[in-house]
């Protein structure tokens, strides 16, 4: 949306006050179902050996979860404020030395802060209801098996819905070291607890597929930089950063 505003693409008037509320509505949509499952997800995963014991280890994974959901929620405030103030002040600020400060506090919550809270800490939401799931007797999660191919099955459709969001939006340069250290952090317990669990399959398969669309589309810049051709998708690269949308695209 700003990206659409700052080429000029729409006038100013049309965002609107009603414009940045329905954005808000949405994005509060969103996280609140977000959370919501997730939270869902980890009840069904505990249900299953009881709600009435909890180990002080799940008590300090629920405590983690709980964090991870305020930070999630913390991370798409910043967002829409700062499309906000991007849409009605990010001009003058520019302008004026003296909001040089809030200047690079803008890009901050804008970019590395609020999108690896929201993306990053959606995914560290699944990392916790995993380790959830190990401390709980594989006695209990044994009917489960069956739900292995469907766990599969969305891990790939989620992954690969999130890693063309992220690339759309243009920040996933943010996102793919927390995504890869997740990935490998989660892999790394499951190898080394030797766990065949279904929320673990389930995140490393979202995961995996996170990393490789992101690694896809890191050697499609890599490669129309080798042939000196813009790619929509790099801003984070200094030389394509102000190139004209449009022009020479790959």
């Amino acid at each position: 949306m700003t990206k659409r505003l700052s080429h000029g693409a729409r006038p100013a008037k049309f965002y609107t006050a009603l414009r940045i509320l329905s954005i808000l509505s949405i994005n509060l949509l969103i996280i609140v179902t977000f959370v919501l499952i997730n939270f869902v997800l980890l009840i069904s995963v505990k249900s299953q050996e009881g709600l009435n014991y909890w180990s002080y280890t799940q008590l300090a994974y629920l405590m983690l979860f709980i964090i991870s959901c305020l930070l999630v929620a913390y991370g798409s405030g910043m967002y829409v404020t700062a499309i906000a103030s991007e849409i009605y002040v990010l001009k003058r600020m520019k302008k004026d030395s003296g909001f040089s400060v809030l200047n690079m506090a803008h890009k901050l919550f804008h970019g590395p802060l609020s999108h690896v809270f929201m993306f990053s800490g959606g995914i560290f939401l699944f990392i916790t209801i995993s380790l959830m799931e190990s401390t709980i007797p594989i006695s209990y999660l044994q009917g489960n098996s069956y739900l292995m191919p469907a766990y599969l099955l969305v891990g790939v459709v989620l992954g690969i819905v999130i890693g063309i969001v992220t690339v759309k939006d243009m920040t996933w340069e943010h996102q793919i070291p927390w995504t890869i250290m997740e990935f490998l952090l989660l892999l790394f317990i499951v190898v080394v607890n030797q766990l065949d669990l279904s929320v673990h399959l389930f995140t490393l398969t979202t995961l995996f597929a996170i990393v490789m669309v992101n690694i896809t589309y890191l050697f499609k810049i890599i490669h129309a930089n080798y042939r000196g051709e813009h790619y929509t998708y790099a801003r984070f690269i200094p030389d394509f950063i102000d190139h004209d949308p449009g022009e020479h695209d790959v």
